[in-house]
């Protein structure tokens, strides 16, 4: 029997050759997804592979931009293919890929393509693989324009991944549209939306207001988003995801940072329950806050700022907007990874006790720093010592 939770084809070659029996078994399987041909075209006579074996189904790869010829020729079998990974390709060559790719392809479970970075994006039409993929399980497009996505993800309910890379605009897929898509994709344990820039968000700068029923995503288990803030609260703001474990969240700079709902999406899952540990690290172009839950799970955040003082200024301003969380707080951890020189005045002035108040329910508090760092342990004991004993407890 095939390997069903294998995600690589099964070895079957082998045993086609051990009797005429088991051949015979192979070969009438029916086209199933676990028993395929392996056509990576940077090691594969593909030709002279298709031409021996049965009409099985293949995957097709190519890891470079050079094969463009090869890759036009199996693309034709679209009734046999099972995974198209094409990585690195010329805007040309992906249009005579898209141009053969506007017929079904009925097995196929995984798609990912990737431009070569200097290339500039094409765009995929509604035709593209006939506008549906009922047997598509993971989607990857990088750098890559597709309008009418919402629309082809309605097809595809057996969605387990979907990754959009280098996106240049939400307009096809802002919160409000996104969330109407994966409200049908009840399969989805992994979603990953990353933007190229902060212009990327122009469209989004004001955000419609949220529904009252949020939608439900039941598998969904890992999170990725990097852009801006309000992209990501918008969307937290109209999903709820229970079984969220692993959430990462990577914001361009800008003056002002609202995070407000990321708390009460966190709250919302099974897997975020108190007590919490925060991990929260200078480093030098950013500020990273690590929350992570008594068992399994944790949320990163990155957040894009130079400047010690004004990462202690940022850090507070997060930790005000999320009171539901800090009181189911017992562990702090604190870091400072760069090399910075305050003068005096600034070191006084740095805003650890105000910081440090909003945790009134920590346990413990650690404090480190790497060896070139201002390390600011006399501070914060000077600052615990002027609270009130009941406040210092």
């Amino acid at each position: 029997m095939p390997y069903r939770g294998c995600r690589r084809p099964w070895p079957w070659q082998a045993l086609a050759h051990v009797c005429q029996r088991w051949r015979h078994i192979i070969f009438t399987w029916p086209l199933h997804l676990d028993v395929q041909l392996d056509c990576d075209t940077a090691t594969t006579d593909v030709p002279k592979l298709l031409d021996v074996w049965p009409p099985l189904p293949f995957n097709l790869k190519s890891n470079f931009f050079s094969d463009g010829d090869g890759i036009i020729t199996k693309l034709q079998h679209h009734d046999r293919i099972v995974e198209i990974e094409l990585t690195g390709l010329t805007r040309i060559q992906l249009e005579r890929c898209a141009a053969l790719m506007q017929e079904p392809f009925p097995f196929l479970r995984s798609l990912s393509l990737s431009l070569h970075r200097n290339a500039s994006s094409p765009v995929l039409t509604e035709a593209f693989l006939a506008g549906c993929a009922p047997r598509l399980e993971k989607l990857t497009l990088y750098s890559i324009q597709f309008p009418t996505l919402p629309k082809f993800l309605l097809s595809a309910r057996d969605l387990v991944v979907l990754r959009l890379g280098d996106v240049t605009s939400t307009e096809s897929i802002s919160p409000d549209t996104i969330t109407t898509c994966l409200s049908s994709l009840t399969r989805l344990q992994a979603l990953c939306i990353e933007h190229r820039s902060p212009g990327s968000f122009s469209d989004q700068r004001n955000p419609s207001r949220p529904p009252l029923t949020r939608a439900v995503l039941p598998s969904l288990s890992v999170l990725l988003i990097e852009g801006a803030s309000e992209y990501s609260e918008d969307l937290m703001s109209r999903i709820d995801a229970p079984l969220l474990k692993h959430m990462f969240l990577d914001f361009f700079y800008q003056p002002v940072f609202d995070i407000s709902q990321l708390p009460l999406f966190m709250l919302r899952s099974e897997t975020f329950k108190p007590p919490f540990k925060v991990n929260a690290t200078f480093e030098g172009d950013a500020v990273c806050i690590i929350v992570s839950p008594s068992e399994s799970g944790f949320c990163h955040l990155r957040l894009e700022c130079t400047g010690l003082y004004r990462q202690f200024s940022l850090l507070k301003h997060i930790f005000a907007q999320w009171l539901p969380l800090l009181p189911h707080v017992s562990r702090l951890d604190l870091g400072i990874f760069k090399n910075c020189d305050l003068q005096g005045d600034e070191r006084d002035s740095m805003p650890w006790l105000e910081l440090l108040r909003s945790f009134n329910a920590v346990q413990i508090l650690h404090i480190s720093a790497s060896p070139l760092c201002y390390f600011p342990e006399i501070h914060i004991a000077r600052g615990l010592g002027e609270l009130t004993r009941e406040s210092a407890a």
